[in-house]
């Protein structure tokens, strides 16, 4: 039996990590002699759905002291800090020498923030996949230089979810292309919709005749919420029709999104623009969109738009911000110049204007993702390049 560690970020419930995790579960079952350990930097909210695949384990971060009284003597000493330093490192160090300790006949690393951990575990004679999700300004966000060029000098074979991101290792980062692997990125069927577009009407006062949109992502600037609230004021102020505009996920304790919602409140439009917690069921609210918008200043294949298309959703994003151009070329949706936010809102109004033009658009979309992203087909691949990865013989 071949073992396969995988290292990942965290669990939360965003792309990169759902796409893996649905991967890791049908290699599973598509190969019955190979076993999966689990070493993430974070938990989160999908943290079960890993463990089902394999053990688990979380890298230490905090380091507790029990006794109030003898942390208080340490404070006095001033040696809390010290302390708590010298313990995590010690439990840093335990950790890494038993994850090395394990069988392990190749390495999976998830996204190019794992670069640190493949540092700090400096494994030998281990064949090594990274599963690159990211462009330049992820790696710039997630990593930094000297983790970067670690991983990607490690790295034996890439994955990647778009020609987009295996260009960008070719040309940026001088990889050989026939060392990278387009593996076309799947969505699980969404659930069935447990809150009606009805009653989610009814949740945020929106009234029953108007159009939705969209958008779906983290709350940080590689996404760009800033620009989805400038379109949508510009789109207000033109349009005579009844229309709101949804953001779905993200987090909410963070400065940006406060300085978001102290924009949203100035300009006025707090009952229009809604920004939506994340959820166990985004279905619902995809459900009730009626365009989505893409307004990330890069986004190397978004699934998204994959999970917009399966609800007959047209897509507008722009221009070089990354593999979503490779979906929605002309015929579902819109591709507006680089960051012109004033050129989405006229293709937005568009469609919001022409219904018959939406409609199409959005069949067309449904239509290319079942042609393109079949998953036994993306599953198949990615299989059969595992297998290829765990015969690599690497020198220690």
């Amino acid at each position: 039996m071949k073992t396969i560690l995988f290292i990942g970020h965290d669990a939360r419930r965003a792309g990169s990590q759902i796409l893996a995790n649905d991967f890791l579960k049908a290699l599973l079952k598509v190969n019955q002699d190979i076993k999966i350990n689990i070493v993430l930097k974070n938990d989160g909210e999908i943290i079960k759905s890993f463990q089902e695949i394999g053990d688990t384990f979380i890298m230490p971060s905090q380091n507790k002291i029990n006794s109030d009284s003898l942390k208080q003597i340490l404070y006095k000493l001033g040696l809390l800090n010290f302390v708590l330093n010298f313990s995590k490192k010690r439990h840093k160090q335990k950790f890494i020498e038993f994850i090395k300790s394990l069988k392990t006949d190749l390495i999976i690393a998830n996204t190019i923030a794992v670069g640190d951990l493949l540092e700090e575990f400096d494994f030998e004679g281990i064949p090594i996949v990274s599963y690159i999700h990211e462009l330049e300004m992820g790696f710039k966000m997630y990593s930094n230089p000297k983790s970067v060029a670690y991983q990607l000098d490690k790295t034996d074979l890439f994955f990647v979810p778009s020609n987009f991101v295996k260009q960008n290792l070719i040309s940026n980062h001088g990889k050989d292309a026939n060392s990278i692997t387009i593996i076309p990125s799947q969505i699980s069927v969404p659930k069935e919709i447990t809150e009606t577009k009805i009653e989610l009407f009814s949740r945020f006062n929106i009234p029953l005749n108007s159009i939705i949109v969209g958008a779906s992502g983290t709350i940080d600037v590689r996404k760009n919420p800033e620009a989805f609230i400038d379109t949508a004021e510009l789109i207000l102020n033109r349009t005579k029709k009844s229309v709101y505009f949804i953001w779905l996920g993200g987090d909410q304790e963070t400065d940006l999104y406060f300085e978001l919602q102290e924009k949203i409140k100035k300009l006025g439009r707090h009952e229009k623009i809604l920004f939506v917690k994340p959820t166990k069921e985004p279905q619902n609210f995809y459900n009730i969109f009626d365009i989505f918008y893409l307004c990330s200043k890069e986004d190397p294949y978004p699934l998204v738009v994959l999970e917009a298309a399966f609800f007959k959703n047209p897509t507008v994003c722009f221009e070089g911000s990354g593999g979503a151009v490779d979906f929605i070329e002309n015929d579902c949706g819109f591709i507006v110049t680089y960051l012109d936010n004033f050129e989405a809102c006229q293709k937005i109004e568009l469609l919001i204007e022409n219904e018959q033009l939406r409609l199409q658009l959005g069949q067309n979309a449904y239509k290319k993702l079942v042609d393109r992203h079949d998953t036994k087909k993306s599953v198949r691949i990615f299989a059969e390049n595992i297998k290829k990865a765990l015969l690599l013989k690497k020198e220690s």
